[in-house]
């Protein structure tokens, strides 16, 4: 999953830029796909990602909207990073928000923090609207007066851009100076530290933390415990966890079909971008362990599903934009024939990866041994 990147780590007197890897990969919610920008740049962490994203829950609000994402702890880059956060209020006491960010950058840290998208040039809000967004920064230079960092262009796509110092500026004051009114994460994790721990040291995957939570995918396991704090003081505790989470989408779809908003394309993103993340896991382990002649059908069946629910991903934002005049994919699905072919894929491929996968974890049990369970 890890590829080369072009970037570098270069030090000068005036500008500092951490190497980055612009991934790919996990990009439903900011929440893990930032930090994963830091775990893909070092080459020796990659085989920690094939430990986690594993599992899912849902809830779903008082309107009836569903949330899911992966069932992550909230320090759950803890075995790579040192990762830390700094609350709103205590940001408050920082004098010079640049000065704050070389200093962090200097001493190796990659960082995000809100800045009001009123100031951020490549956001459709620019001028417009005051919203907090989170943005990820890895290098300064002061020459150009510019911050390098990752984060949503006005079209909805995602890569790295630049940031002038003056925007960034204003951006953090008028976002400071207001988070009281937002969101609770955005007084809770107003700034996150990500540094790499042990950048020479290799992380080594344990194959029985993946098959753990396999089975506790499989048996729908989970509770309030692993929820993070943000999301209990949003929505509650209660929550659908594992591959039940796809009973309650379908539910979901069903509802779109008599107009009733409670869903939107982030659920389905996620879901393919999870089949995705459980092929690619499969696969090293098959790999890794030679177990090609025991396990190949069984990954190629999961080909078969991943397929499926990239078919569904690309039909729901296919006729996303089309509604939309292919400006934005938010919003409320409402072609019917399309509702309908998504939950044709859903009604047939859920139980089929639900048995394939408990056969997967079978073999898998089986071939890598005791030892290896340890």
């Amino acid at each position: 999953m890890y590829k080369n990147t072009e970037s570098f780590s270069k030090v000068l007197k005036t500008r500092r830029i951490l190497e980055v890897y612009e991934q790919k990969i996990i990009t439903t919610y900011l929440t893990f796909s930032l930090p994963m920008n830091v775990i893909y740049s070092n080459k020796m962490k990659e085989q920690w990602v094939y430990e986690h994203f594993t599992e899912l829950y849902l809830m779903r609000a008082e309107n009836g909207y569903i949330w899911l994402d992966y069932l992550e702890d909230l320090y759950f880059p803890k075995d790579v990073l040192d990762y830390s956060f700094i609350p709103a209020k205590n940001m408050r006491n920082i004098q010079d928000i640049l000065e704050f960010t070389k200093e962090k950058i200097d001493q190796e840290n990659y960082l995000t923090i809100y800045i009001d998208e009123y100031y951020y040039e490549n956001s459709e809000y620019y001028k417009k609207e005051h919203r907090p967004l989170q943005v990820f920064t890895y290098g300064y230079d002061d020459n150009e007066g510019l911050m390098y960092s990752i984060g949503f262009f006005n079209d909805g796509t995602f890569g790295k851009l630049n940031i002038l110092y003056d925007d960034y500026k204003k951006g953090y004051e008028e976002c400071i100076a207001n988070y009281e009114k937002f969101a609770i994460w955005v007084e809770l994790y107003y700034c996150l530290l990500m540094k790499v721990k042990d950048p020479q040291e290799k992380y080594k995957f344990q194959p029985s933390i993946f098959l753990s939570h396999l089975k506790n995918y499989l048996l729908s396991y989970g509770d309030e415990s692993q929820l993070r704090p943000e999301i209990q003081i949003e929505m509650g505790n209660k929550a659908i966890y594992g591959i039940k989470v796809h009973d309650e989408v379908l539910k979901n779809l069903y509802r779109l079909l008599d107009g009733d908003y409670v869903m939107d394309y982030r659920q389905i993103h996620l879901i393919e971008e999870h089949k995705r993340l459980m092929l690619d896991k499969i696969k090293y382990i098959s790999e890794c362990y030679k177990l090609d002649e025991k396990i190949e059908s069984k990954i190629q069946e999961l080909g078969g599903i991943v397929n499926e629910y990239k078919d569904a991903r690309l039909t729901y934002m296919k006729y996303m934009l089309i509604e939309n005049d292919m400006k934005t994919i938010n919003g409320q699905l409402k072609n019917q024939d399309a509702i309908r072919k998504i939950i044709n894929i859903f009604e047939s491929e859920r139980l089929k990866e639900e048995l394939l996968l408990k056969e997967v974890y079978e073999l898998i049990k089986e071939g890598i041994g005791e030892d290896n369970l340890l």
